[in-house]
C-alpha cells in the first residue's frame, strides 16, 4: 500500500483531536448503550411488538432492555436497529461520530482506538458506507457523477472476487491479455455460447435485462448455491452476463445499448459541469485522499468508500447527527449483504 501526501497526517491529527472528546463522553459498551437509547426515545425510534411507540424508560431486569408500559413485555433496544446483535457498541458510535466530524476512519485505526478486531473494524467501515450510500440513492434529485469505475484503478490494489486469477487487482477483466492468433479461423465466428455447460446455458437463457439474485436463480433452476455461484463466475468472465449491486445479475447488454447509456451518462455529467466544472479534479481528489490515507481499495467496494469519502468532504450535508439519523433510519443490514455487495462497473460520486 502506497501511503503519501499531507491527507494522511491531517487526519490522524484530527482524530487524536476528536477521540478523547468521545471517550469523555462514551467511556465505554455500558454508556454507548444509554447514548443510544436516549437517542432512539428522543426520535421515537423504539417501537414494541404490541405497536406502541416507547417514549420514556422502564427498567428491565436484562440488559440492552426496557419494558413496554403497556404490554409489560421486555424488548431489546437494539433489536430492530443495524446495532443488533453488535457486541462493541462503543466502537460504532465512535466511528460514527468521527466521520460526522470529518474524520475518515479506516479499520486499523478504529480497531486500535475501538479494542476491536480489525474484521470487526473493517463491517463497521463498510456498513457506515452502504448507510451513506443508501442515503444518496434515496435523494430527491440524483445531483451524483456517473463516473466508470476503471477511473480509479490506480487505488484499486486488494484482491477481491472481481479480481482476476494471478493478476494485479488494477487490472480489469477487459484489459486481460490475451492470446494472439496469426490468423482468422473458424472459432473466431463461433458463439460464445458453444462451450458453456448445460447449467451455464440454463442460467443464460433465464437471466434477462432486468437483474436477479443468486437465490432466485437458485429457486428457479433448481441448482445448488455451489453450482450457480460457479456458473455465474464462468459466464461475467465471459462477459455474457454482468454483476449489480446486491449480489444480483443480468444479462449484458449488447454494445449498441452500452453505447447508448455511455451517450446518456456523458449527457447528464455535462449537465451537471454547470456546477462542477472539471470531474476530473473532482477523481484525482478522491484518488490522491485514497492513496494518502488508506493506501488502496478493492474493486468490489468502490462505491462503499465513495459514499463514504461524501461523508467526509460534504460538511453541510454530514454531521453526527444526521449520520446516526441515518443509522435509525436504515434497514438491517447483514454481514452476508458485504459479502453479497459488489460494486457497479459504472459508480456515482457526489462533488
Amino acid at each position: 500500500m502506497q501511503f503519501q501526501g499531507e491527507d494522511r497526517i491531517i487526519n490522524l491529527e484530527l482524530i487524536e483531536k476528536l477521540w478523547p472528546a468521545f471517550e469523555e463522553r462514551i467511556p465505554d459498551n455500558k454508556a454507548a448503550v444509554a447514548f443510544l437509547l436516549e437517542t432512539l426515545l428522543v426520535n421515537s425510534a423504539l417501537h414494541c411488538h404490541c405497536g406502541i411507540i416507547i417514549q420514556n424508560r422502564v427498567k428491565s431486569k436484562k440488559k440492552r432492555t426496557v419494558m413496554c408500559s403497556v404490554c409489560k413485555k421486555e424488548i431489546w433496544i437494539t433489536s430492530s436497529t443495524l446495532f443488533r446483535r453488535v457486541k462493541q457498541l462503543k466502537a460504532w458510535l465512535g466511528a460514527i461520530y468521527l466521520m460526522g466530524h470529518g474524520a475518515v476512519v479506516t479499520s486499523n485505526k478504529l480497531s486500535e482506538l475501538g479494542g476491536t478486531a480489525i474484521s470487526t473494524a473493517l463491517n463497521i467501515v463498510r456498513k457506515i458506507g452502504l448507510v451513506i450510500e443508501g442515503e444518496r440513492q434515496q435523494e430527491a434529485i440524483d445531483t451524483s457523477y456517473k463516473i466508470a469505475s476503471m477511473e480509479f484503478v490506480s487505488i484499486f490494489c486488494r484482491r477481491s472476487m472481481l479480481t482476476l486469477p494471478k493478476v494485479h487487482p488494477s487490472i480489469a477483466l477487459e484489459d486481460a491479455p490475451s492470446q494472439e492468433q496469426d490468423s482468422e479461423s473458424a472459432d473466431d465466428a463461433q458463439s460464445p455460447e458453444a462451450d458453456l455447460s448445460p447449467n451455464e446455458l440454463e442460467i443464460l437463457h433465464l437471466l434477462g435485462t432486468e437483474p436477479m439474485t443468486q437465490d432466485q436463480i437458485c429457486d428457479l433452476t433448481k441448482l445448488s448455491v455451489s453450482e450457480v455461484g460457479g456458473a455465474l463466475v464462468v459466464l461475467e468472465l465471459e462477459g455474457l452476463i454482468e454483476a449489480h449491486p446486491g449480489g444480483r445479475f443480468s444479462k449484458k447488454k449488447a454494445q449498441k445499448q452500452a453505447n447508448a447509456d455511455a451517450a446518456t451518462m456523458h449527457t447528464r455529467n455535462k449537465e451537471k459541469d454547470i456546477y462542477m466544472p472539471s470531474m476530473g479534479a473532482l477523481v484525482g481528489r478522491v484518488i490522491d485522499m485514497t492513496q494518502s490515507i488508506r493506501g488502496g481499495i478493492s474493486r468490489k467496494y468502490l462505491q462503499i468508500y465513495l459514499a463514504s469519502m461524501w461523508c467526509q468532504l460534504d460538511r453541510a450535508r454530514w454531521n453526527e447527527t444526521s449520520l446516526l439519523h441515518a443509522f435509525i433510519r436504515s434497514a438491517e443490514i447483514c454481514y452476508q449483504d458485504i459479502l453479497d455487495y459488489e460494486s457497479p462497473t459504472i459508480v456515482s460520486i457526489r462533488a
